[in-house]
């Protein structure tokens, strides 16, 4: 083989090496790329669960105050009977003493 011919063939496999490690940095380059994607994809999807996960959960706990709300009314309203049957009783005694005193 003459030099020229070696130093054809070493020109050749630096262009070769130079082709292979463009290819392997743009191959490289969209990995990262769709990587990227993926990850903002997965991040969006996360958060959007999140958001989904705490509406969840207000309504939830929305739904549980009403629930006590109710209960409540239904209680005072209770209570409020109750006191009233009192005031009722109290008063029929108060009546009665009376009519005692006054006739008796």
């Amino acid at each position: 083989m003459k030099t020229e011919e070696i130093l054809n063939q070493i020109q050749g496999l630096e262009r070769e090496k130079e082709r292979i490690v463009t290819e392997a940095r743009n191959k490289a380059q969209e990995i990262i790329e769709t990587a990227k994607k993926e990850a903002a994809e997965n991040i969006n999807a996360a958060r959007l669960n999140i958001e989904e996960e705490r509406k969840l959960a207000i309504d939830k706990t929305r739904k549980e105050i009403e629930k006590l709300k109710e209960q409540m009314v239904r209680e005072n309203a209770l209570c409020i009977d109750k006191f009233n049957a009192l005031i009722k009783e109290r008063y029929q005694d108060l009546i009665s003493e009376i009519k005692e005193k006054v006739i008796g």
